[in-house]
């Protein structure tokens, strides 16, 4: 017999969390139909949340693949409210899944350390959503929700936070890739 104090989180929390993950995959699915080359696409999607991988990865992909541009946005900035959506609304489940690697434990230290300083000059939000933008291992919709949650800041700024910081970057690697302007 299990004693109930042993449970980490309870089964409203891995509900929710499957759930979650069930309507995100139906949407992107849904989305992802609408495309000429509907399995490239659900490809791209899935390798964007497996390491190095990421949306400027998957996004030059997408456009020599000759994926229409409101798929492309549409479907990624999907993609990153939902592992936001997740990410708040299932936090002890993320939070036990993310504790099983060591180098995750480290990151959250120094960042507690820097949103001191961040929430002291009002930089909080602005950092998030720099973090969201800027295409490093390690950033994204998920992680940036992760850390806002940590941080204290409210979910629906949070979520604006990874819809504005989605909307951006998937535009600006959708411009580098379409060549409308250049990075040196």
């Amino acid at each position: 017999m299990i004693e109930k104090d042993k449970f980490i989180f309870n089964v409203k929390q891995v509900l929710i969390f499957l759930i979650s993950i069930a309507i995100a995959v139906s949407a992107i699915y849904f989305i992802g139909s609408f495309s000429k080359d509907p399995e490239f696409v659900y490809g791209m999607i899935a390798i964007a949340f497996i390491p190095p991988a990421g949306k400027e990865s998957i996004i030059p992909a997408m456009v020599f693949r000759g994926i229409e541009t409101p798929i492309i946005i549409s479907i990624i900035v999907f993609a990153d409210l939902a592992a936001c959506f997740i990410v708040l609304g299932s936090f002890e489940v993320v939070n036990y899944i993310a504790g099983k690697f060591k180098f995750l434990g480290k990151i959250l230290e120094v960042s507690k350390k820097r949103s001191e300083f961040a929430r002291k000059y009002g930089l909080l939000h602005v950092g998030l959503g720099a973090f969201m933008f800027i295409p490093f291992q390690g950033t994204g919709s998920i992680i940036t929700s992760f850390l806002a949650k940590i941080f204290g800041v409210k979910a629906w700024r949070t979520v604006l936070i990874v819809l504005i910081g989605s909307i951006l970057s998937t535009v600006f690697f959708l411009g580098i890739s379409l060549g409308l302007f250049e990075i040196i």
